[in-house]
């Protein structure tokens, strides 16, 4: 099956809104410029369209949250080596 993207009208625009206007209180405390909040606001639209439409991050399966390259989860110490060695 071919992923098909879909219009992101759910939960996005109330969070867009939400983050819009703390982004814009960063602005006016001068904690942030209106560029770096513009930049912010983009990545956030992709974001939001990348959970809505399923898409995975960047870094395929081994990208944060997914599998390690060896299939094991992240911090997963992988198998038991098994007793030392006798010297």
């Amino acid at each position: 099956m071919i992923p098909v993207a879909v219009a992101v009208d759910g939960p996005e625009p109330a969070i867009t809104a939400s983050v819009e206007s703390r982004l814009d209180q960063a602005v006016a405390a001068g904690r942030i410029t209106k560029a770096q909040e513009q930049r912010r606001l983009e990545r956030l639209g992709q974001i939001l369209t990348n959970i809505v439409n399923r898409t995975p991050p960047a870094g395929g399966p081994g990208g944060y949250g997914g599998p390690a390259s060896d299939g094991a989860s992240p911090g997963d110490p992988g198998p038991d080596p098994g007793p030392p060695p006798a010297a």
